[in-house]
């Protein structure tokens, strides 16, 4: 987590335009520009990457969705051992298939890409199944049971959102 965040603020100041340029004999070249029609800049290897709204959006959601993963599974073990008076063991195994429950999470949203269900549409239903069960794992009133299948439904659905964004990117991103 907090490796990531500090990789995200570093990057843009290591990786430079001019050396991506360097590595890519030819991106120098000439382009329009898409706000106004005829107005020449130069092409930057960087801003092919992350210059797009659409391509924006998908990495904040994918980095919210992260975050919400990632805290579940932080928070799984100490509520089990502290709260409900679980031993290690069983915290271990509770998160460990947390954990394990998002792969076949990515292999549905992968089926769903395949099928056409549009981008948009997979992170919309992604990142509302995923409130939905989150609301569910932290609503205190609720029985055990419940809380922790929602905390096992939080984590497959995640897939889903995981799935849409990494099989993007091709396409959202600048030519």
């Amino acid at each position: 987590g907090l490796f990531g965040l500090a990789l995200a603020a570093i990057y843009p100041l290591i990786v430079r335009d001019s050396k991506l340029a360097a590595a890519q004999p030819g991106t120098e070249r000439l382009r329009t520009s898409a706000a106004i029609p005829g107005a020449p800049r130069l092409s930057s290897p960087l801003a092919t990457v992350v210059g797009t709204a659409s391509v924006i959006c998908a990495y904040v959601g994918s980095g919210l969705q992260l975050f919400i993963g990632a805290s579940l599974l932080v928070w799984m073990p100490s509520y089990l051992i502290e709260q409900r008076g679980q031993g290690a063991v069983a915290a271990a195994l509770w998160t460990a298939l947390m954990l394990v429950l998002n792969v076949p999470g990515n292999l549905f949203g992968g089926w769903l890409r395949q099928r056409g269900l549009p981008l948009g549409w997979q992170l919309c239903l992604g990142h509302l199944a995923t409130g939905l069960g989150a609301g569910v794992y932290a609503a205190e009133a609720l029985p055990d049971s419940v809380r922790l299948l929602a905390a096992l439904w939080v984590s497959f659905i995640g897939g889903l959102v995981s799935s849409a964004v990494l099989s993007s990117s091709s396409v959202l991103a600048r030519d």
